[in-house]
């Protein structure tokens, strides 16, 4: 897949790396950066971001927020919490989402960007989805029950908490995790994990 205008070449991955040179082999590796490093990416490009050089640089130092802020999200959430964040535009077109997002719906991230809301929603909820978000960017936050249907074309029972104008304005957050650890429909599912439990990560 060719370069991606939000992420780079490599959407999957952490958007910063350090490389470092191997001295005995005399050869090249590159590391993960850290989440410190990640940290200081996020805010150096919100600095950028402020500052723009004229007008037609605005979305651009926008979308290089985002991206440094979903590279520091994918490095804080590891690979233990079941979920995944969502960034869309006003017009509710994804353009960034975490790494997760492939384990819950089997979508690597790169492949989410350009599709909408609508793309995604259940049959059932293609009708009321256009008020829902509506009503979301009028309040600046919505929290409930979602169900998004997965690449292979299931549907998977979601709860989520969303905040407008978040990460940077004019850009809104989604985070959602799955309603209950069976949550995919067809197969066994147990007792629902209370929001309660969730770690608290949108005010």
């Amino acid at each position: 897949m060719g370069s991606n205008p939000i992420f780079g070449t490599s959407a999957c991955t952490f958007a910063a790396r350090s490389r470092s040179k191997d001295r005995t082999q005399g050869a090249t590796t590159i590391a993960p950066a850290s989440i410190t490093d990640l940290l200081g990416a996020w805010r150096a490009a919100e600095r950028r971001w402020e500052r723009p050089a004229s007008d037609d640089d605005v979305r651009a130092a926008a979308l290089d927020v985002i991206r440094a802020w979903t590279a520091y999200q994918d490095a804080a959430l590891g690979d233990g919490p079941s979920e995944f964040m969502l960034v869309a535009d006003d017009a509710g077109v994804y353009v960034a989402a975490t790494s997760g997002v492939d384990a819950c719906l089997g979508y690597r991230p790169d492949t989410l960007i350009g599709m909408k809301i609508s793309d995604l929603a259940a049959a059932e909820l293609l009708e009321s989805t256009p008020a829902k978000w509506a009503a979301f960017l009028a309040a600046g936050r919505q929290d409930g029950r979602f169900r998004l249907r997965g690449i292979d074309g299931r549907i998977v029972n979601l709860r989520y908490q969303a905040r407008a104008h978040h990460p940077v304005p004019g850009y809104h957050l989604s985070r959602l995790w799955p309603e209950q650890p069976g949550s995919i429909e067809g197969t066994s599912s147990t007792a629902e994990t209370p929001l309660s439990a969730r770690p608290e990560r949108l005010r």
